[in-house]
């Protein structure tokens, strides 16, 4: 049988090394559930981080992406098919 030494040499300091990615883990999943409940609050995240970069002094050129919801709802209104974007 190892010494008790050996063991927590070999074991147990592994173990607790992984102590802060698993409670890093578990944050996000924490994270994913609250927004999974409430989709509203990442858009106004996403709304907020556009607000911030806005009042940056310098120049920057924005990519703000539409969901693909957004264009068929649009072709549902116009009573086009579905199907091609």
């Amino acid at each position: 049988m190892p010494s008790r030494g050996l063991w927590i040499k070999q074991v147990a300091e592994p173990l607790f090394s992984l102590k802060p990615e698993f409670s890093a883990a578990q944050r996000l999943v924490d994270a994913a559930k609250l927004l999974a409940t409430e989709p509203v609050r990442v858009q106004l995240r996403y709304l907020q981080t556009l607000a911030e970069i806005g009042v940056e002094k310098k120049k920057t050129t924005v990519i703000f992406p539409v969901p693909v919801d957004f264009f068929s709802g649009i072709q549902k209104l116009l009573g086009k098919p579905g199907g091609d974007l």
